[in-house]
């Protein structure tokens, strides 16, 4: 997925791993890394899609500023900023 929604969007990222993220969803490494946490395959396809977006959208903005969510909204519509703002609809088993 995060290949597929890299090409779609054009948003670079070099390769991706799922491992640990300690408290976060998925880290944007500087170099491109993508890291995904395993909890992730309990949720919907459509919520770890923002979290990828999300992680993609790194690659051009370091913080969670405006302009972040200005380029969220851009690539993913005003539902992506929703649902990354606050996990609405995560569709997960148990707590993330």
């Amino acid at each position: 997925r995060v290949e597929e929604i890299s090409k779609q969007t054009g948003l670079y990222y070099s390769h991706c791993e799922v491992g640990s993220t300690g408290k976060s969803l998925g880290i944007y490494y500087p170099s491109g890394k993508v890291c995904l946490t395993p909890k992730l395959i309990r949720c919907s396809v459509e919520f770890v899609d923002v979290v990828i977006l999300h992680e993609l959208v790194h690659s051009l903005c370091d913080d969670h500023d405006q302009k972040f969510y200005d380029t969220m909204r851009y690539y993913g519509g005003e539902k992506a900023v929703a649902v990354d703002k606050g996990y609405i609809g995560c569709n997960c088993d148990g707590d993330l």
